[in-house]
Order: structure tokens, then C-alpha cells, then sequence
């Protein structure tokens, strides 16, 4: 099985994941390379991360209406800078796959599998692939793979081959 770059895979109820996965592609030692998609957009603004924090920091019960997973939480940190993020509006391109509009953090190397794992995963109902990228997501998100200093060379260069190969089908 391929994994393409731009795939959309809800890995939720698999034993390590538990989130949606955006591919990057495949890596020449038979590994999967993918980003988490976080519906968590916030933690990329840090005057509203003061915000929330205070409102955590103070018990506000309407707070916890509105964000009931930081419930548990006594204090939000940042998940990165507003600089690395990608953003996908599920209201423009993806209302059949993300429940709420949702991004991925380019802050590191991509989070890679063992693409046989993934497969079994598959085989087994614990990943589904959901979506794609449409194009002028993909056009945006490999400038900004292209663009970064925090992602290592041979990432960098695994990412835009398989890039190349989605872009010709």
C-alpha cells in the first residue's frame, strides 16, 4: 500500500497515535513520515494563551463550557510559534474529514512509522485514510516545509520527492 504526500489518515483509535495524521510521504527505509493535525489552534497564540491561562488560573466555569479539554489543566502550554503552523479550515476544504478546524505544527523532523504498522492498522479498522490535501493546501504547506529551519535535510529532501511523484498523478 502507498502512502502519498497530503493524505489525510484518522489513526484515533490506533494503540500509539490517537490523531488524525497528515503523510508526508514515504521515506526510503519503508517508513511512513507524517505530522499530527491538532483541533487545538490556539496554542499557536500566545497573548490568548495568556488569556485561557488566567481563565484556568481563576476556575472560570464558562471557560470549561466552551474548552472542556483543558479541564484537567493547570496551565496551556504553547504548541509552537504562529510561524510554523498550517492551518485547515474545515469549513472551506474539509468538512467531511475534520470535525473542527485544525492545524499542524512544522517546529520538528516529522514523526515517523514503520509503514507495515500502519497497514496492519489499517487491515484492522484502527486507521482510515479520511482526505487530501487539496491543491493550494499542498502548494502552501511544501513552501513552508521548503522555508523552515527546523526540519533536517534528508526530511526535507524525502518530502519534496514525494511531493514531486503526488504532484504528477
Amino acid at each position: 500500500m502507498k502512502y502519498e504526500f497530503g493524505e489525510i489518515i484518522d489513526c484515533r483509535n490506533s494503540p500509539t497515535i490517537k490523531h488524525f495524521i497528515l503523510i508526508l510521504g514515504e521515506t526510503r527505509r519503508n517508513e511512513v513520515m507524517y505530522y499530527l493535525i491538532t483541533s487545538r489552534t490556539y496554542k499557536v497564540f500566545r497573548d490568548l494563551l495568556d488569556f485561557f491561562n488566567d481563565c484556568i488560573e481563576k476556575k472560570n466555569k464558562r471557560f470549561f463550557i466552551y474548552f472542556g479539554k483543558e479541564k484537567n489543566k493547570s496551565i496551556i502550554y504553547p504548541t509552537g510559534n504562529l510561524c510554523d503552523a498550517f492551518f485547515l479550515d474545515k469549513h472551506f476544504a474539509y468538512q467531511g474529514c475534520l470535525e473542527k478546524d485544525s492545524m499542524i505544527i512544522i517546529n520538528e523532523d516529522p514523526k515517523t512509522e514503520d509503514k507495515e504498522v500502519l497497514t496492519s492498522w489499517k487491515s484492522e479498522g484502527m486507521a482510515s485514510l479520511r482526505d487530501k490535501l487539496n491543491k493550494q493546501d499542498s502548494e502552501k504547506l511544501i513552501l513552508l516545509i521548503r522555508r523552515t529551519e527546523n526540519i533536517r535535510p534528508r526530511f526535507k529532501t524525502e518530502i519534496g520527492r514525494n511531493y514531486n511523484i503526488s504532484k504528477r498523478c
